[in-house]
């Protein structure tokens, strides 16, 4: 650095402050079931044009009930939509009790009344682990 900018920044105030503590944020995974809550409350979509599609076809078999949001299996059973804790949760209770394959497992929560739409693959892989 030249002298000239060693003294310009010896007498620039914001040069000499201290500095400021960092604010550290952390960010959540986006919960899947948000942006069909917004959809059935608020009439409120994603603006990606596509994502925003995908909700508006998807969300005729959702709907809400005394604040939680459900899914209408194709026999119109209501099964309750899980965010990814809970279901891994769900998940090794049901495992934990009876020492299923993936497919029993996945029926087993599907008939239950759960739903989140990694469902199959989420089962797969806790079966295998």
């Amino acid at each position: 650095m030249s002298a000239q900018e060693e003294a310009l920044q010896d007498s620039c105030t914001d040069c000499q402050a201290s500095p400021q503590p960092a604010e550290v944020c952390a960010i959540e995974k986006a919960d899947w079931k948000q942006p069909y809550v917004d959809f059935i409350q608020h009439r409120r979509l994603p603006r990606d044009r596509q994502a925003a599609l995908k909700i508006q076809k998807k969300a005729t078999r959702f709907f809400i009930h005394e604040g939680v949001l459900y899914r209408r299996s194709y026999g119109n059973a209501a099964l309750r939509c899980l965010a990814d804790r809970e279901a891994v949760e769900v998940m090794t209770r049901s495992h934990d009790a009876e020492h299923q394959g993936m497919q029993k497992l996945f029926l087993q929560l599907y008939e239950g009344g759960f739903y989140w739409p990694t469902m199959e693959s989420d089962t797969a892989k806790h079966v295998r682990k």
